[in-house]
């Protein structure tokens, strides 16, 4: 989590640091929510909070959970009605055995039975070093929908190194980003599938990660081409209840065949056998 320094040095400057920390926090929220008012509708309030229960930033530091509470509230009261309210994590594991998990759900629970005003739950869902497990992340989102909130997967991205021990790592990828995304199109309560970038020529990745270059992780290869993994996305949408948008495409275009003796490492296919319609001139 991060925030400017000169709001770490007011609240610990100060000889009440907790009601310093929530005049900043309910200035900043109520100037965002006016200066981006009509134009806005879901809010993500609160981010990576399991991540400030670990660094001990300035928010847990000074508030503790309160905090959350404390920003949905006031996000809440400074925004329209209507607006939908997230809290968005990122998570490493989705066992219902590990003790940040049991702690949000508790959390969350509670939460809910006080009437604290979030309406979603966001994933962001970046499989860095290794792929979750689509059946904790399952359960995981069973829980949280059986509660009344709405689930979302806001950041997902998964690097092609995670399927180098498969026969055709590219059709692994797909199945991945097919079953991740019916994880969420399940419940029946999923909001939006969001990734974290387009196509692989565009990736975060490739600046945090450059010794693993070419990572690969979304759904258009450098080329501008799709991939099995949109395929799977694209599987996964249409084997959903969601209805198409008015104007939407029936059907997408295949893929070009990729070799199963392609490896990671080497680029993507130098003769595609269609261009996707959103790319052609």
């Amino acid at each position: 989590v991060t925030y400017p320094e000169a709001v770490a040095v007011q609240v610990e400057q100060s000889d009440d640091p907790e009601g310093t920390l929530k005049d900043l926090m309910t200035d900043h929220i109520r100037g965002v929510a006016a200066h981006f008012a009509g134009r806005v509708g879901v809010w993500d309030v609160v981010n990576e909070h399991l991540t400030s229960r670990i660094d001990d930033n300035i928010f847990y530091a000074t508030l503790g959970d309160d905090y959350v509470r404390f920003a949905f509230e006031t996000a809440s009261s400074s925004l329209p009605d209507g607006s939908r309210l997230v809290w968005n994590e990122a998570l490493a594991n989705f066992s219902l055995e590990d003790p940040a998990i049991k702690w949000w759900l508790d959390t969350l629970r509670t939460y809910r039975e006080e009437s604290v005003p979030i309406d979603g739950v966001g994933i962001q869902g970046h499989n860095i070093n290794r792929k979750h497990n689509i059946a904790d992340l399952s359960l995981f989102l069973k829980n949280v929908v059986d509660m009344g909130y709405d689930v979302e997967l806001t950041e997902f991205d998964a690097p092609i190194k995670l399927f180098s021990d498969e026969d055709d790592p590219f059709e692994a990828q797909g199945d991945f980003f097919r079953d991740y995304a019916n994880a969420f199109l399940g419940t029946g309560g999923c909001k939006g599938l969001t990734f974290w970038g387009l196509d692989d020529n565009h990736t975060w990745y490739d600046a945090f990660f450059a010794e693993t270059r070419p990572n690969l992780p979304l759904l258009i290869d450098e080329m501008g081409y799709v991939k099995p993994a949109w395929l799977g996305v694209r599987d996964a949408l249409e084997a959903s209840a969601i209805p198409r948008t008015s104007g939407q495409p029936s059907s997408l275009p295949s893929s070009p065949p990729i070799q199963p003796s392609r490896q990671p490492s080497l680029q993507s296919p130098s003769q595609p056998s269609f261009q996707h319609p959103s790319l052609q001139p």
